[in-house]
């Protein structure tokens, strides 16, 4: 479960339904429902972050400041 693991692994969704997918209780320590564009600050706690199905939703311009918030990212699409 992981509350063992080593690692915290954390989800940011902007949709709410998402959030209560039951996989997600397996995966992730917290599941937290809001934009990561208001919140992007949250970013530069993290060693990594993987973004996925976000930044093809964003013009450059935001999509590109929000990596630059980010330490370290990979990003999928």
């Amino acid at each position: 479960s992981p509350e063992d693991w080593k690692k915290r692994i954390d989800a940011i969704e902007i949709f709410e339904r998402y959030t209560r997918l039951p996989w997600y209780t397996i995966i992730y320590n917290n599941i937290y429902n809001q934009d990561i564009i208001k919140n992007d600050g949250i970013l530069a706690k993290y060693d990594l972050v993987l973004f996925m199905d976000v930044v093809e939703h964003l013009n450059k311009e935001k999509g590109l400041k929000m990596l630059k918030k980010a330490r370290c990212w990979i990003v999928s699409t």
